[in-house]
């Protein structure tokens, strides 16, 4: 899974839970959630890619990312080996440019 398929797949699953279509960078607070909501987000995210997020991982999650984009990084950089981000991509397609 790239970066892109991994965005699109995280916005379906917003977009799921939302029943409205979510924006990468839109502002979770413009969807009026509850701490309900939060933790349908962290459950569908653990159910889809078979992890286990902590719960003080989740509480920061909450408390700090803003919009889906935020909430994709932190993923990322909590969960390196399952979820790509653009860094990682980007460093991977500079090694494959040097060994050229």
């Amino acid at each position: 899974m790239n970066y892109i398929e991994f965005q699109n797949e995280f916005l379906s699953i917003l977009s799921d839970l939302f029943h409205k279509q979510v924006e990468i960078n839109s502002s979770l607070l413009d969807y009026n959630l509850d701490s309900l909501d939060y933790v349908e987000i962290i459950m569908s995210i653990e159910n889809k890619y078979n992890i286990t997020i902590d719960d003080d991982t989740a509480e920061s999650m909450i408390s700090h990312c803003q919009t889906p984009k935020d909430f994709m990084n932190r993923l990322g950089k909590e969960y390196p080996d399952t979820f790509p981000t653009i860094q990682k991509e980007r460093k991977e397609k500079l090694n494959i440019i040097k060994q050229l």
